[in-house]
């Protein structure tokens, strides 16, 4: 008799569930919707970090590799299955949710009529199409990208977006121009430095370049972590210290930043976005209001809303607000649903990678919510965080677990053949031959060029 946990999703939160488990002798499956487990690190992680996304992955790979662990790729709940069917016909002993946040927060802007794929563009679909979009295989969405295109954000994602719109816009300018080069090498150099070794500039480029805006101010960016009872000579020297970051990240990329602005409305000439009118805010008791001012516009064919990501909702669960109900934050249990857990985004309802990996120590009081990897080592410390995440999730679970009653082995025997079952309807034949069928083709390989 043995205890068997399902987990839907196999990156970071769930390989080390998964992980965490099976070195306590549980068994589990992981349901993956992706061919791949790797998520928001695949997606989500621009491909400029070459040698921290392989690194990331082979973790992952580590973990999932495991007699104890069975892997599922290309099951999708509401395709494969129904949660319900799952849950009351699988007999699995608990489910752990570590779906992530794949659907973009809707921005919300009245008058845009029948918005064409590229008059408004989210960032997770941006990503993606900038991260696979060299890949002879890749089938997923596409994008023009449009010179003098308006970013909403302000956070993280948004910064990894206005660096891959001026790298897009300077590629296509270069090459217009018989210069070739690629994403990877802008991204090293810069676009200033790119544009300085050709002695060129974004004006002789023909290039107006894009603009992030924020409904806050340029200081309240997550550009370094949040203090804890700072006095005002701590305050100050922070918001000094995120001045100069958002500085030396637009000396490099070119972008422009348009602090206290909300998108309004937008302006529609012929069914097309000509422009995007921007409410001027004020700061009153740390919340971003409108100060009364004129509104202001700004002319462009082009948005990339940047505004954040929230769980996919799951027919039949409880969600609210973006995330899934839970009637305990620390176990992550959901409201109404015995021996369901989630974890992760699913818990957070915030779409970047650290709040995924973050989460534990959020529970536990001991994080800063306000932390802005730039560099990849700043993210290589995000990750390394998701082994206490995991260790705190499995340790309340097993304590779940060890008073619930185990699987007898026609139970056992009835989920091993549902898992033959979709092994054998998708070709699946073991985790290190899967993984290297459906692994992308890198943009760094068919350039040559060496990693990070």
């Amino acid at each position: 008799m043995e205890y068997v946990v399902g987990i839907f999703g196999g990156a970071v939160a769930g390989s080390e569930a998964a992980w965490h488990l099976a070195q306590r002798g549980i068994r589990s499956i992981v349901f993956e919707q992706f061919a791949l487990p790797y998520g928001k690190i695949e997606n989500g992680l621009p491909k400029w970090h070459i040698k921290l996304r392989d690194k990331q992955e082979e973790k992952i790979n580590e973990k999932l590799n495991h007699p104890l662990i069975s892997y599922m790729p290309l099951f999708r709940l509401g395709r494969e299955a129904l949660f319900e069917e799952i849950r009351h016909e699988w007999n699995l002993s608990a489910i752990l949710l570590a779906t992530g946040a794949w659907a973009d927060r809707q921005l919300d802007l009245p008058g845009l009529s029948q918005p064409g794929e590229d008059q408004l563009i989210y960032q997770n679909a941006l990503v993606q199409y900038f991260n696979q979009k060299h890949d002879p295989k890749y089938s997923g969405p596409r994008f023009e990208i449009k010179d003098g295109a308006a970013i909403i954000g302000g956070g993280l994602a948004s910064i990894d977006t206005a660096k891959i719109i001026m790298i897009e816009l300077v590629e296509a300018a270069l090459l217009r121009k018989g210069i070739k080069t690629d994403a990877i090498s802008i991204e090293r150099q810069g676009v200033d430095g790119i544009l300085a070794q050709y002695n060129l500039t974004l004006q002789e480029l023909g290039l107006q370049g894009a603009t992030l805006f924020f409904r806050r101010r340029k200081v309240d960016m997550a550009l370094s972590p949040e203090l804890v009872n700072p006095t005002t000579e701590e305050i100050e020297k922070n918001e000094k210290l995120r001045l100069r970051i958002l500085e030396n990240v637009q000396s490099k990329f070119l972008f422009k930043v348009e602090e206290l602005r909300s998108p309004a409305r937008v302006i529609m000439e012929n069914n097309s976005l000509a422009g995007v009118i921007f409410t001027p805010n004020t700061i009153v008791n740390s919340k971003a209001l409108p100060s009364g001012e004129p509104e202001k516009i700004f002319y462009t064919r082009q948005i990339i809303s940047a505004i954040g990501s929230e769980p996919e909702p799951i027919a039949g669960l409880p969600f609210e607000n973006g995330k899934f109900r839970v009637v305990d934050k620390e176990t992550g249990e959901l409201a109404g649903c015995d021996r369901v857990f989630v974890l992760g985004n699913a818990v957070t309802g915030r779409g970047n990678i650290r709040e995924s990996q973050m989460h534990g120590k959020q529970v536990a009081g001991k994080v800063s919510e306000s932390l802005l990897a730039l560099k990849s080592s700043d993210y290589e410390s995000i990750f390394d965080a998701s082994n206490e995440i995991a260790d705190q999730q499995v340790n309340r679970i097993f304590t779940k677990l060890s008073n619930s009653v185990p699987l007898n082995e026609v139970q056992t025997e009835v989920l091993s053949e549902k898992v033959r079952r979709h092994h054998q309807k998708i070709g699946y034949s073991g985790y290190e031959s899967w993984i290297k069928l459906h692994l992308p083709q890198r943009l760094e390989q068919m350039l040559g060029l060496n990693g990070e």
